[in-house]
Formats: structure tokens, sequence, C-alpha cells
């Protein structure tokens, strides 16, 4: 979809923990509510650190506590009442690490 709205830019699948480019290729680093899904968000910070130019800026969003999102609060509570957290996923850092 996103290539079908802007079909000038360039997509690029990849890890965020090793990612395919040179040090010092970018502006900006934004990571959109992936930060508490990495096994190791340190590797994650630090490449984001190591493809920035100088004077480059990283941002990085993450969920608020379910206490203060409404939408994720909901889901979160639903999650905990109805069904299950015991379903395999890799280990990761605690989930609310980042508020």
């Amino acid at each position: 979809m996103a290539r079908a709205h802007y079909p000038a830019a360039t997509f690029q699948e990849g890890d965020g923990t090793s990612l395919p480019f040179s040090g010092e290729t970018f502006d900006s680093v934004i990571n959109s509510i992936g930060m508490p899904h990495f096994a190791d968000p340190d590797a994650a910070i630090g490449e984001a650190c190591r493809v920035l130019g100088k004077g480059g800026k990283f941002a990085f969003t993450v969920y608020d506590a379910p206490e203060r999102s409404v939408g994720f609060g909901a889901v979160y509570q639903a999650v905990k009442e109805h069904g299950t957290m015991n379903v395999g996923l890799p280990q990761g850092p605690n989930f609310f690490s980042f508020q």
C-alpha cells in the first residue's frame, strides 16, 4: 500500500539491530512502536546511532501504560482477563521499560 501511494519512495525491509547501511548515512532515524519488540533494544539504538550522520536525530515511540492509553488499555486488559500471554513469543525487554 505504501509503494502504491508513494511510488517515488524507496522501501527496504531489514533487521533493526543490523541495518544494511553504511555508517553516517541518514539525517534521521524513526522507529514507531518497535522498541519493545526487539530482543535487544540497546542494539537497535546502537544501530540507529551508527547510521546517523553528525547532528542526526533518532526518534522512537512506544505504547503508553495501559492505565493512560484508552485503546491499548482495553486490549491489554482483555488479554489479561480472557486470553493468555503464554504464546511462545521470543524473549524481549519489559514491554513498559521505555515509559
